[in-house]
């Protein structure tokens, strides 16, 4: 992978090294600081530009995630529907074109 000089250039799954808040920690360090992917914004005045999502992780921050992957269940215990909705403060409702509802 090559590194990024300006961000204008970056694709993503670029990365570059910086002195930097990790996002895992919250403590500057040194980070490897990687483009996540793009967000569609719209500005106030009704322009639409595209932002660039960065994720910044110290060793620290990488060693945490990855004690995590490696202690998680697989496969990953997703939660019910009937759970998702009861643990929300939202109520959602799915409605198909054969007017049943979920």
């Amino acid at each position: 992978m090559e590194l990024v000089q300006e961000q204008g250039d970056a694709q993503k799954h670029d990365f570059r090294i910086l002195l930097a808040p990790c996002n895992v920690t919250d403590e500057y360090a040194q980070v490897i600081s990687v483009m996540l992917g793009t967000l569609d914004v719209e500005e106030p005045d009704g322009t639409k530009s595209q932002g660039q999502v960065w994720g910044n992780f110290s060793a620290e921050g990488l060693a945490i995630m990855q004690r995590a992957l490696a202690a998680s269940a697989f496969p990953v215990a997703l939660p019910e529907p009937e759970g998702t909705r009861a643990d929300t403060k939202y109520h959602w409702v799915a409605h198909f074109k054969d007017s049943s509802a979920l």
